[in-house]
């Protein structure tokens, strides 16, 4: 499930559509979601996880890098990820992603919703890592699928991104955001 909306009609990043707009199926977590769950999430019903994947592509200087976050602790008990985490994952398309594991918190967690943060949201884990690691112009498309029936990124994301986005004006992200709607 998707559902397509733009959220900053301007020039200014961050701009935001549904899941069905990705260019690039390398970061389509419809498309990948199966797969990802069956070789890396722990427990006995991994496809059943209710755990938010987020994928990005960064363009910079005619090379492109991948990567993938989950929601969640890094490592552990409460971590989605089967233990040790890897820190790349290669699918079957070919394509090798980068895990990042850790929220560095470069732009810190943001309260919502009467007590609610989006510390360890898998999307705030790929901004942070994305910010801190990318200072040039580059073309950053991330993805977002959660499990709940409000599709996308929650709201503490929805006040990050466009802070993220304005601290480097030289990155042009763009975010598509969707959820398989099998949570609560």
């Amino acid at each position: 499930m998707s559902f397509s909306r733009l959220t900053h009609p301007t020039a200014n990043n961050p701009i935001t559509r549904g899941l069905d707009a990705i260019p690039d199926d390398a970061i389509n977590p419809v498309l990948l979601r199966s797969e990802i769950l069956s070789e890396y999430a722990r427990g006995t019903k991994p496809l059943e996880k209710p755990v938010t994947i987020a994928l990005a592509s960064v363009s910079e200087g005619g090379d492109t890098n991948y990567f993938i976050a989950f929601s969640g602790a890094p490592q552990g008990k409460k971590s989605p990820l089967k233990s040790p985490a890897p820190e790349t994952i290669t699918l079957s398309n070919g394509i090798t992603y980068k895990v990042i594991l850790e929220d560095s918190q470069v732009f810190p967690p943001v309260t919502y919703d009467g007590g609610k943060t989006n510390f360890r949201h898998a999307e705030q884990k790929l901004a942070n890592y994305i910010y801190s690691n990318y200072s040039g112009s580059a073309n950053v498309n991330m993805s977002i699928q959660n499990v709940s029936k409000e599709a996308g990124m929650c709201n503490g994301c929805r006040q990050n991104m466009p802070t993220i986005s304005a601290s480097n004006q030289n990155i042009n992200l763009y975010i598509f955001e969707g959820t398989t709607g099998t949570g609560r």
